[in-house]
């Protein structure tokens, strides 16, 4: 398989948050470059929160660029459910989300990761 990148959207073995399984399942490539060969991913599912979260990007059919995303049905990112995984356990690689949604993806990601910062702690 060739190089991932941020915003690729591959087909992984995921684990469950309590450990006990793993399934396959799609994923969105966080990170590919970790310092030791591991991917960052997040969960896609097909399963909505009742309300929605603003840890949760939903990717719909209708949607201009959900035909790039690989995916056959609706779905939704959840930045609340991140794994490292090696990178030998995705399968393959199936689309890819394009540069806007993925800036909504890191807005996401900040607000599941309660990152605060201000521009003088740099």
């Amino acid at each position: 398989m060739k190089r991932l990148k941020r915003g690729d959207i591959v087909l992984a073995v995921f684990p469950f948050t309590d450990l006990t399984s793993e399934k396959r399942r799609p994923a969105l490539v966080l990170n590919e470059n970790t310092e030791h060969g591991d991917v960052i991913l997040a969960f896609i599912g097909t399963h909505f929160p009742s309300s929605p979260s603003k840890t949760s990007i939903v990717l719909d059919l209708s949607d201009s660029d959900f035909q790039e995303t690989g995916l056959k049905t609706k779905s939704v990112i959840r930045l609340d459910k991140i794994a490292t995984i090696e990178r030998r356990l995705i399968t393959r690689r199936l689309g890819r989300l394009e540069s806007e949604r993925m800036k909504t993806v890191d807005r996401a990601l900040i607000f599941a990761l309660q990152i605060t910062y201000s521009v003088s702690e740099t």
